[in-house]
């Protein structure tokens, strides 16, 4: 059964069908106790199952499933076809009891995207605990859903013997996700913080205390909190005790009716001075740039409570610092654990300026997980973080912005006391042109969550309203760093080429593993030929956006011990990622055409990876890592100045004989985000952004994996410049 074609929805939602999600009535589309047994609508493969009165969640009887085959999967199958509401948000919850550590479960709702091949879209997740009864719980977004898909299958399977109970799979939950939640908390936040927008001209140095700031507490809640709003005729502030508890209570819910604009926000009775950050709360202050400007800043931020200054701050544009806050009584009950990782992320718009970590006592390594990922970060202490934190340079285009100070996820950030940004005299320089390195979108099905969520299923909006934002911003171009689509699938190529031809902005290919997870180089040159300038068959080529000069390569071939390099991943053999025969001669001949361009090198994979300790968060890395091979052919031509990568998914950058090595972290899963460039004459300066919906990178990012895939590895990774000019000889081995 294909069904109803029905309007998908992208990272702009419309308020009357945003509102109108939180109107759906819950409708079961699944609900036993399996009180009789097994549903007759239920089909079981490989499996016996029958009612066992000897234990149950609820009621009297649960459900045993034994599978038949050993070592085998058994599975427990419901049809879905026509019971499911595509407009609406489903929850999937069981409950699942095992007696033996070796017992494998699993619950997941399929479809068939229509290339006859099933996918899975969302998981029940959660930890099974042997002789416990165990929740496991998924949430299906409406945005989940493809056009084409079909078949859809809840698939109940265990290998060994499990019981199961109270299994509920609902359509229309009453509550949205922070990624829906976001467009319109959004639009509430910057509404607030206009209230109390402040312009900045060059050569200004501005302090703001939260008395400037808009504060949403949590971003799967719309509420807005003001906090102690400036009075001219108060110069005495109000103190208070600041905890988590009372910044919830004294926020402001905004419930606009179904399709009208969020109504203006008044909280007078707010008098929080020094307000703590939460886990999942963003403070935000809205500043008018009187030019384009070129700004530097602190942000002092305190663990636990700040010191009682003796005078109010006041906003102070025109260069001088401003008081401190009064606030003796201020105080932080249970301040947050110290534990190493992200302290908090701050933000100029989309542009990463802070991710300043906590430190541990001594550096650690991750224990080996399932599939030889990283496990769960341990239980260790971390360093007490110094109050202020340097902001990076950034720059700020002429008009109205927003600097948003966001918690971490893991913890709250702790109290904020005063944000600085130092202006330089001068206008900001306008670049030669702009153009932005995105790796790792995984556009793809569902959600995946392994360490962190990859969400595939909503990586075409956000890959178009992000590629959106950089043609309004006046970008020349994007290039994608391999891994675009998650299965190399034909339907995931073609929502690639409708996200980028929507976007209209002009964009260049890499290939990764996980495009070719089959024969889908077929596919690659039929449906995204444009992003191939040479044509899809050439898939190492190299491209001019003067002043620089761009050499794409394709590291995703394959070989074993057995075959040839193939151009494709044979499915069931231990393979290995490489490049094409001959490679390494092409590259040489083709630097060998242009000796004076600077050059910047693309592939999905390595060039040099630095690793070591992080100075941010102490977490080790390991030994660093390069691809000598590349490296030495690169290190011959002096007018190669960069090298841009993915695959690792994580930021980090370094420095090979003089050449400038960028590892872009992940876009579809944590940090969620990618590097802009803007060339000048005489150099390339870059920084990174995360991707617009603040509400899906919370969604993306799993506290328990804190330290893994960082935002932030080394000091020097959130932004940077590369000069144009050609190295210096590298000195003789």
């Amino acid at each position: 059964m294909i069904r109803p074609r029905t309007k998908h929805l992208t990272a702009s939602f419309s308020a009357p069908f945003f509102f109108a999600l939180a109107a759906f009535a819950a409708t079961p589309v699944i609900d036993t106790g399996f009180e009789s047994g097994q549903p007759p609508d239920a089909i079981a493969t490989h499996l016996t199952t029958a009612p066992d009165t000897t234990r149950a969640h609820t009621g009297t009887t649960s459900l045993k499933m034994t599978s038949t085959k050993k070592g085998a999967w058994g599975n427990l199958t419901f049809h879905l076809d026509g019971k499911l509401d595509f407009t609406a948000n489903h929850e999937l919850s069981i409950w699942v009891y095992t007696e033996a550590p070796g017992t494998r479960f699993s619950a997941y709702i399929s479809a068939d995207d229509g290339s006859g091949e099933p996918y899975t879209v969302a998981h029940a997740l959660g930890a099974i605990e042997p002789g416990k009864w165990c929740r496991l719980t998924g949430t299906i977004c409406a945005d989940y859903w493809r056009k084409n898909d079909r078949d859809f299958k809840l698939i109940i399977r265990t290998r060994g013997a499990c019981w199961i109970d109270d299994l509920a799979f609902t359509a229309g939950v009453p509550s949205e996700t922070p990624a829906q939640v976001w467009p319109a908390l959004e639009t509430a936040l910057h509404a607030a913080a206009a209230q109390r927008a402040t312009p900045l001209a060059p050569g200004a140095t501005l302090t703001l205390d939260a008395r400037h700031a808009a504060l949403a507490p949590d971003t799967a809640r719309l509420q807005i909190l003001l906090p102690a709003a400036p009075a001219a005729t108060n110069t005495t502030p109000t103190t208070t005790t600041v905890t988590a508890a009372a910044v919830a209570t004294t926020t402001l819910a905004i419930t606009p009716a179904i399709g009208a604009a969020a109504p203006p926000i008044q909280n007078p009775e707010s008098k929080i001075q020094n307000p703590l950050v939460p886990a999942e709360g963003l403070l935000v202050f809205a500043i008018d740039a009187t030019d384009d400007l070129d700004l530097t800043g602190t942000l002092e931020l305190h663990h636990t409570a700040p010191p009682a200054p003796s005078a109010p701050a006041t906003a102070t544009p025109t260069g001088a610092a401003a008081p401190s806050i009064e606030n003796r009584e201020s105080k932080i009950e249970n301040p947050p654990a110290l534990q190493p990782g992200l302290r908090v992320a701050v933000l100029s718009d989309d542009t990463v300026i802070a991710a300043p970590g906590v430190r541990s006592l001594a550096p650690w390594r991750a224990t080996p997980g399932a599939g030889n990922r990283p496990g769960p970060t341990p239980d260790i202490p971390g360093i007490r973080p110094p109050p202020t934190i340097p902001l990076a340079p950034f720059r700020m285009p002429k008009g109205r912005h927003h600097i948003t100070i966001a918690g971490p996820h893991m913890r709250p950030a702790g109290a904020f006391v005063k944000l600085e940004l130092r202006a330089a005299p001068r206008p900001a320089e306008k670049p030669l042109c702009t153009f932005a390195f995105l790796s790792d979108t995984h556009l793809g099905f569902g959600r995946i969550t392994k360490a962190h969520a990859k969400i595939n299923a909503s990586t075409a909006a956000q890959l178009e309203t992000t590629l959106r934002r950089l043609k309004h911003e006046g970008a020349a171009f994007a290039i994608l760093g391999g891994d675009m689509t998650d299965n190399g699938r034909r339907s995931q190529f073609e929502d690639l080429a409708r996200a980028i031809n929507r976007a209209a902005l002009p964009v260049y290919g890499c290939i990764g593993n996980h495009d070719t997870f089959r024969d889908s180089r077929a596919d690659i040159a039929e449906i995204l030929a444009p992003l191939f300038p040479e044509g899809a068959a050439n898939t190492d080529y190299a491209f001019t956006r003067p002043p620089l000069r761009f050499i794409v390569l394709d590291g995703s071939h394959w070989r074993n011990k057995d075959t040839p390099i193939q151009p494709h991943r044979i499915p069931g053999r231990a393979e290995q990622n490489t490049y094409r025969e001959n490679m390494h001669d092409w590259l040489r001949a083709t630097l060998a055409e242009d000796t004076v361009t600077p050059t910047i090198i693309i592939s999905h994979y390595h060039f040099y990876l630095p690793r070591g300790v992080s100075p941010v968060t102490g977490y080790n890395l390991g030994k660093s890592a390069l691809n000598t091979a590349l490296m030495t052919i690169l290190d011959a031509a002096p007018n190669v100045i960069a090298t841009m990568s993915g695959h690792h998914h994580y930021n980090t950058v370094g420095k090979w004989r003089g050449i400038t090595t960028l590892q872009n972290p992940a876009f579809a899963t944590w940090p969620n985000a990618y590097r802009v460039f803007r060339v000048y004459a005489d150099r390339l300066e870059w920084e990174v952004r995360q991707l617009p919906n603040r509400g899906l990178i919370r969604e993306s990012a799993n506290p328990a994996m804190k330290l893994l895939w960082p935002l932030s590895t080394h000091d020097n990774d959130i932004s940077g410049t590369i000069p144009l000019a050609p190295r210096p000889p590298s000195p003789t081995p």
